[in-house]
């Protein structure tokens, strides 16, 4: 007889990272990273098959800006099934278990970034309908940023530029220090680079293209590098009980978030 489970909490860690490796296939220094300094058997939801974890999903806690105020929301990530087990409804069960997570403990909100265009359909049955668009950026030349700013690899120097821009806008998800921390470091491994200006004001984070004479943006705070266009990049799912007005979250910044 098959026993099956589905859990909130769970401490087999190494059987947890097999699943994420097996399913994503991130390097093991990166899953490594992330459950050092983001896991805890409190934030994730597995689902259980004799004894055995085949499907998981990770609920990151981050802090949401919106019109002056700050609320506390859910970040669905890493959500993993093993491939035997697909196709069986098993994901879905965890959601709507992440749904009850949000509504009782109070958070106003929970978003996600789809891995690809057909899944912004699959999360819209669980009421993920609110479409995120991030700003998109204009490609550089590597002289511009050589003229203008210098490599810098200190992460709490762009946690500081990035919290003095915090006001500037409406809405925008706050990283903690340590979450900007391991994004930095993150980015920096993956070959990356990180530029503050003169002024250190202005930071950029960016790699460069398959020519390497293109710099391409992953974050900055710089507005004259935003293009006037928007490009899709994830889905919210507001608490009404929280947001009882109209909550417009279409050009929430998303850009240095986990993916």
């Amino acid at each position: 007889m098959q026993s099956n489970k589905l859990s909130e909490k769970s401490n087999q860690v190494d059987e947890l990272k097999k699943l994420w490796i097996d399913t994503f296939g991130d390097t093991k220094e990166y899953v490594n990273s992330f459950f050092d300094k983001f896991y805890g058997p409190d934030n994730v939801i597995v689902y259980k098959e004799n004894g055995k974890i085949v499907s998981a999903l990770y609920m990151i806690d981050y802090c949401l800006k919106y019109e002056g105020e700050y609320y506390k929301i859910m970040y669905l990530y890493a959500l993993a099934t093993d491939k035997e087990y697909r196709g069986k409804g098993i994901m879905s069960r965890l959601i709507w278990k992440a749904d009850e997570v949000m509504h009782n403990e109070g958070y106003a909100g929970a978003f996600l970034i789809p891995a690809e265009e057909s899944l912004y359909d699959y999360y819209s049955h669980f009421e993920f309908t609110d479409i995120i668009y991030n700003k998109k950026y204009t490609e550089l030349n590597n002289d511009y940023v050589y003229n203008s700013y210098i490599e810098c690899n200190d992460s709490d120097k762009v946690y500081e530029i990035d919290n003095n821009y915090r006001n500037l806008e409406n809405a925008r998800i706050v990283l903690s220090r340590e979450q900007n921390e391991f994004m930095c470091r993150t980015f920096i491994d993956e070959g990356g680079k990180i530029y503050i200006n003169s002024d250190e004001d202005k930071y950029i984070m960016a790699g460069t293209d398959e020519s390497g004479k293109k710099l391409v943006i992953y974050s900055t705070n710089d507005y004259s590098l935003y293009d006037k266009t928007y490009v899709k990049s994830g889905l919210f799912k507001r608490n009404i009980e929280v947001f009882t007005d109209e909550f417009d979250v279409s050009k929430l910044l998303i850009d240095k978030i986990l993916e």
